[in-house]
């Protein structure tokens, strides 16, 4: 079972993961703003009425999305690409929308490694219409027809939420030939069910836990 580092989004929480010998990729949130493409979630659309709302909302983005707060602390795309071939990872890069993955796809010298994730299925298939890298759907509640939703954006398989992992559902998925990557795992009692239930890949806060997890 694969583990990667989820939202690397700043230096920070990049060299916490680079230290980690074993660690299969990285995963970062990819948007446009002011015209350039660039590391960042962004702020949650979700708008909070009240002062504490907005003081709760604001501490939920600062410390949880992990875009950077100060200058020093960001990096570009062209870094990362640096550091995973350098290393040998593999990058996930999520996005919002099919503008976003066309931007990126302008760039020059993309890695191979790099593995597309999104809510819109339209971007996933665009991906792999013109492409040949790997994308996968993202899921964070049970659609009725997970196998319609994956075959009609001709996608790899699902980025899903792991706590609507169940036996079935793996089966599903791979006798359909599709990939199970979860989110967010940060415990090893959840990564050793998912790895028990054969999830390809999970994507953890802390994966220096789940690295070295006795299942």
């Amino acid at each position: 079972m694969k583990i990667y580092g989820h939202r690397a989004n700043n230096k920070l929480v990049l060299k916490k993961y680079l230290t980690l010998k074993n660690i299969d990729g990285l995963e970062v949130d990819v948007s446009v703003k002011n015209n350039r493409v660039m590391i960042m979630h962004g702020p949650s659309p979700i708008v909070r009425p009240s002062l504490l709302g907005k003081i709760m909302g604001w501490i939920d983005y600062r410390f949880f999305y992990r875009d950077p707060y100060i200058r020093s602390l960001s990096i570009s795309l062209e870094d990362i690409f640096g550091i995973i071939r350098k290393r040998g990872l593999e990058l996930i890069l999520d996005v919002k929308d099919i503008n976003t993955i066309v931007r990126i796809l302008e760039l020059n010298n993309l890695p191979r490694s790099i593995i597309f994730t999104s809510k819109d299925h339209f971007a996933i298939r665009y991906v792999k219409e013109t492409t040949n890298y790997k994308a996968l759907v993202s899921i964070d509640s049970l659609p009725i027809s997970i196998i319609d939703i994956i075959s009609d954006s001709l996608a790899d398989g699902v980025s899903i939420n792991y706590a609507f992992i169940e036996d079935w559902l793996i089966d599903t998925l791979h006798s359909n030939n599709y990939i199970v990557y979860a989110w967010t795992v940060n415990d090893t009692a959840t990564a050793c069910k998912l790895e028990n239930l054969s999830v390809d890949a999970v994507i953890s806060d802390n994966p220096k836990i789940i690295l070295y997890r006795r299942c």
